[in-house]
């Protein structure tokens, strides 16, 4: 695995944002990677022949822990493959860091010195220096769509090395590392063998969408690990605190809410004054997104969550069926499309909602319980969000950790495909990958799911184990 990816760290740099079409390396890549699958599924069939160990031991646990930091390094000075959103990253970093606000403008305002004379001279001389950096930055008329959470994480990657991809890399690497400890101590509060942390620690999809990529989730994932280990130790109130801050990297974790609360269903003050002041805290990191901009540019937040769109297969089914309706009343054919979206996307939010509801009533307080809940409802949000990237694959593997399921670490293989569409873009075909191809990383999830309802032992592998 160490080699697998040590390769393909050296061809990343064929394969950049910018790509132009060079098939070989794109090729190299999937059998790279292709082979880190295999051997990671083989390393979890192996943890299945071997008994719990009733003490725990230092050398296994410590040879998993270097092994996954080796696959980490092994990425040092590669480039993002395919991967773009670190140049925002580092913008915004920069401004927060320097003392500006990062939710007011949109970088494309930066791009543009004749805007300079209305600027402070600071922000005028860092838009200067980080010339090549904003001039990379995807959708460059949009504002920022990352809390602020994550914006202090972007300002001390500046602090430590402005415009640099090896601080934030490090910065990445030391997260994660924190994470996993708290992962190791989740898993030991589940009488779990500690080993089954490779579940996510050697995980290629995770290795290479924060290694390399530089995806933020990672910060994201490392606060879940903790939130989870203060909730299995029985501190339910104090683990909302971590599971805030992780909402202040992404939005998303507010839906796990209910399962950390679940303990005081039967104390109705007390679980509805903690769901207000989640709340609460949930209002005031999403604020600065809503309230500060200016009002002539493109809000990237409304944007994203009303319009985007990507490496999504139910969502595409929802939605044209919405445009099917939305034509109905309306013949401008933009306009309804976007209304398509607005209609499929409260489809989609009635179901997740509707879904979250079943799994609280009817998940107890055993932790096991709960943690296949969020499991579940994580799962569903993945496979029904409109934009299905990669890295957010990690968000349900945090919880497949405790309950690995072959249909779901399956997606660590399959969605490498969605680098494919790449090549189908770059020669005008990305219906062809959006339409029919899109499907190869869904379909193999559903058979081996259904499989799995025939087999209840495979529904958790580390259940299963034999001496």
């Amino acid at each position: 695995m160490l080699v697998a990816f040590f390769l393909i760290a050296q061809i990343s740099h064929d394969i950049p944002h910018n790509w132009q079409g060079n098939g070989r390396p794109l090729a190299l890549f999937f059998v790279f990677f292709s082979v880190s699958c295999l051997l990671y599924f083989v390393s979890i069939f192996a943890l299945t022949r071997h008994s719990k160990i009733p003490k725990p031991r230092i050398k296994p646990l410590l040879g998993l822990f270097l092994l996954g930091l080796a696959f980490r390094l092994a990425f040092v000075g590669s480039e993002p493959i395919l991967e773009d959103d670190t140049f925002r990253y580092l913008w915004d970093g920069a401004l927060l860091a320097n003392g500006s606000n990062p939710f007011v403008y949109p970088p494309l305002t930066f791009l543009d010195e004749a805007n300079f004379t209305d600027l402070p001279e600071s922000v005028a001389s860092l838009a200067k220096s980080g010339a090549n950096t904003l001039q990379q930055i995807n959708y460059p008329d949009l504002t920022t769509v990352y809390p602020p959470v994550a914006q202090l994480w972007f300002a001390f990657s500046y602090w430590v090395s402005p415009w640099s991809f090896e601080a934030w890399r490090g910065l990445l690497i030391l997260t994660e590392c924190l994470g996993f400890v708290f992962l190791i101590l989740a898993i030991r509060r589940m009488g779990k063998l500690t080993l089954w942390g490779l579940i996510y620690w050697w995980n290629p999809m995770v290795i290479l969408q924060f290694s390399n990529g530089l995806h933020v989730d990672a910060v994201l994932t490392s606060f879940l690990f903790l939130a989870l280990y203060l909730l299995l130790s029985g501190r339910a109130i104090p683990a909302c605190l971590p599971l805030l801050a992780a909402v202040g990297i992404k939005l998303w974790p507010i839906i796990l809410l209910p399962f950390f609360l679940k303990e005081f269903w039967n104390r109705k003050a007390l679980f509805f004054s903690l769901t207000i002041a989640f709340t609460v805290g949930t209002a005031l990191l999403v604020s600065p997104l809503l309230l500060f901009q200016a009002e002539t540019v493109g809000n990237g937040l409304e944007t994203y969550s009303h319009l985007w769109q990507m490496n999504d297969g139910i969502y595409t089914i929802v939605h044209k069926f919405s445009w099917s309706m939305t034509k109905f009343w309306n013949e401008d054919p933009i306009q309804s499309w976007r209304s398509a979206h607005t209609l499929a996307r409260i489809v989609i939010v009635s179901i997740l909602g509707l879904f979250i509801l079943y799994r609280f009533l009817t998940t107890t307080t055993d932790r096991a319980s709960q943690l296949s809940s969020m499991l579940l409802v994580s799962t569903v949000l993945f496979l029904l969000s409109p934009t299905v990237f990669p890295w957010y694959y990690p968000w349900m593997l945090v919880f497949v950790v405790f309950c690995p399921r072959p249909s779901f670490l399956i997606l660590t293989a399959t969605l490498s495909l969605y680098y494919l569409r790449y090549y189908f873009v770059f020669w005008g075909r990305e219906a062809v990958y959006d339409t029919y191809l899109v499907w190869l990383q869904f379909i193999p999830v559903l058979i081996l799911f259904v499989i799995e309802q025939r087999h209840p032992n495979l529904k958790d592998l580390s259940t299963v184990q034999k001496p």
